[in-house]
């Protein structure tokens, strides 16, 4: 029994820490000097000047991380749990860079204070400053787990509702809810959230003036009059953004001066939604053990593809083992997506025209990311103004952003095309922190500050709600004197559960006729009674 319950107890501090990884008991050592003996320090080949000794604020944005003194999942922990929200100070790649032997990343954590030194999951933080960042620079690459995003009623609750409202265009509203499928409902609208989020900090402009518009080729552009209204315009005369959303990940990618493109490839397993994730949270599990589950994820015959690459891509995909096939394919059609959504070219573009070289899927930094830059060709000539830089993240999914100059923009209507006051770029706009780390945020972060409050409490109005339909449903079929006592009770909570107010969230006006579906709603909906709605 205490074997049972010792391995219950790291399978749940596993899923707190995001993945397995193995024990390396030096790096405890290695901290008594870390300037001198860190593996991953300022001496490594190929760390740019300065990253080593750069600050760095971290900030936990999942609910929760475990302090542990080693990279090792099985050792042990150092008696602090770091809240969401949590903060604290690294220096650069001293502390940034440490890996685990299986590949992992982790961060160094200290509390001078306290004594206490230790180590987290990297996949638990993200740059507390990076509103900042966005806002100074006009440049950001974000990303949301919409897998991640569990509301108690879905797209049938406050959370949801308030969160549409935030998308003043009717017709964009709309194409979020003609979607059938809950996750596809969820990756539309966190794709149209983040746009109007990067604007709003990057331009530092309000939120209710962003405005989107499409070209003809369907690449969308902040409309030339919210541009206008942008405090921060002369800093970014050519910000445009752009977002791709695949498998768990929504992404995005927004530019000052070259026009950028983003696109995420997710591998079949994650399209389909399958979640592997818990089948590997065993106490014992190994690198390995993390092998042979990744190689019963077979992806599909990509033969059916073979007419979207050149004979030279072809090849190279061919040349890897069985299982790194499609892994190799990803990396080149998120680069043909990313170069086409930059330019604007949309659908008509053929692919077999473009030619993707992948330079390295390694890591030689050591580093934990398995970043790549490819160079680009048209009908066989290289494009030396372009610059595609791609990442692994996880799961296997594939992220390329490419960048270019504002003269290749295909734009049959002009309208994109007159937003972009810079007509010509320097090289520094292409290259430029092109090793930036992508931001992990969710939907509550991007929801506009004055907004913040409604928010919270329409996150309370749904755990309240969804409370109830539990109890609902928990109840036995009979009514018994007790369930009727019960039954009671539940009909006061629901009369003091009033929705507070959301503005103009839940109005009916600002939602375009979008209604927020109650909880007896639900009810009826369980019963087989009242209409039906089927999305076309």
């Amino acid at each position: 029994m205490t074997d049972f319950l010792s391995s219950f107890y790291d399978a749940l501090v596993g899923a707190v820490e995001e993945s397995p990884e193995e024990e390396d008991p030096s790096y405890v050592e290695e901290l008594k000097d870390e300037a001198t003996s860190d593996p991953c320090a300022c001496d490594r080949p190929g760390t740019p000047e300065g990253a080593a000794t750069a600050v760095v604020v971290m900030e936990v944005f999942t609910k929760g991380a475990l302090v542990r003194e080693a990279v090792g999942l099985d050792s042990r922990a150092v008696g602090v749990t770091l809240n969401r929200g949590d903060t604290f100070r690294c220096v650069g790649a001293r502390d940034l860079g440490h890996v685990a032997p299986c590949g992992t990343r982790r961060v160094a954590w200290r509390d001078e204070r306290a004594g206490k030194r230790g180590f987290v999951s990297r996949k638990c933080l993200r740059d507390a400053r990076w509103r900042e960042t966005g806002g100074g620079a006009g440049r950001a690459r974000w990303r949301v787990d919409v897998d991640a995003w569990r509301p108690p009623l879905k797209d049938a609750g406050a959370e949801w509702t308030l969160l549409l409202s935030l998308i003043s265009e009717p017709d964009e509203r709309a194409k979020v809810l003609q979607f059938v499928h809950w996750i596809d409902r969820a990756r539309a609208l966190a794709s149209r959230l983040l746009v109007r989020r990067a604007c709003e900090v990057c331009l530092d402009v309000d939120h209710g003036a962003v405005e989107v518009e499409r070209t003809k080729g369907r690449k969308p552009y902040l409309a030339a009059r919210a541009k206008r209204a942008a405090k921060n315009g002369a800093r970014c005369p050519n910000f445009n953004f752009n977002v791709s959303h695949d498998g768990r990940y929504v992404v995005l990618a927004a530019e000052p001066r070259a026009v950028v493109g983003i696109d995420v490839a997710a591998p079949d397993k994650a399209r389909n939604d399958m979640r592997p994730r818990g089948k590997c949270r065993r106490p014992n599990a190994s690198i390995t053990d993390l092998a042979a589950l990744e190689a019963t994820c077979v992806e599909e015959d990509l033969s059916h593809m073979r007419e979207s690459l050149t004979a030279g891509e072809w090849a190279w995909v061919q040349a890897a083992a069985p299982r790194d096939r499609g892994l190799r394919f990803r990396c080149l059609w998120s680069g043909k997506e990313a170069f086409t959504k930059a330019r604007g070219d949309g659908l008509g573009f053929k692919f077999e025209r473009i030619h993707v070289d992948v330079a390295d899927l390694e890591d030689p930094l050591r580093s934990g990311r398995r970043s790549f830059e490819s160079t680009v060709s048209v009908d066989g000539a290289v494009l030396d103004d372009w610059r595609v830089r791609g990442e692994v993240m996880e799961g296997g999914h594939v992220v390329s952003v490419a960048r270019g100059p504002p003269r290749d923009v295909q734009d049959a209507q002009g309208t994109f095309v007159s937003t972009l006051l810079a007509k010509t770029i320097a090289h520094s706009d292409l290259v430029d922190d092109a090793d930036a780390e992508f931001v992990s945020l969710d939907l509550g972060d991007l929801v506009p500050d004055d907004k913040k409050g409604a928010y919270r409490a329409a996150l309370l109005e749904d755990k309240g709600a969804h409370a109830i339909a539990k109890r609902k449903q928990s109840m036995r079929p009979y009514k018994s004197t007790g369930d009727m006592t019960q039954l009671g009770r539940i009909a006061e909570e629901e009369d003091k559960l009033a929705p507070p107010s959301l503005d103009a969230a839940h109005s009916t006006g600002g939602l375009g006729g979008a209604r927020r579906t109650s909880t007896s709603d639900l009810s009826r909906r369980r019963s087989g009674s009242g209409p039906r709605v089927l999305a076309n």
